[in-house]
């Protein structure tokens, strides 16, 4: 929980980048802590920690939005150079 409210909270911040190169370190940093969130889903998952169901459905979304925020990277930082 924590994790993804500094994902969104950096990504809030990446919205007020006053340069493209800003913007792109900053959606690096989004993309850094989604997946940082998602190793740590996986690894409840692994040991069996909270309802299957949830569990699987947080994972989900966390590949989604890790997903996204690589793509959008990928694009901010080509537009850059």
């Amino acid at each position: 929980d924590r994790r993804c409210r500094q994902c969104q909270q950096q990504l809030q911040r990446s919205m007020s980048g006053r340069t493209k190169k800003e913007f792109a370190t900053k959606i690096g940093v989004c993309v850094e802590e989604a997946s940082e969130a998602l190793e740590w889903l996986q690894s409840l998952e692994a040991v069996g920690i909270g309802s299957p169901d949830v569990r699987e459905a947080l994972i989900d979304e966390a590949n989604q939005l890790t997903a996204i925020l690589t793509a959008s990277h990928k694009t901010a930082t080509r537009r850059r150079s």
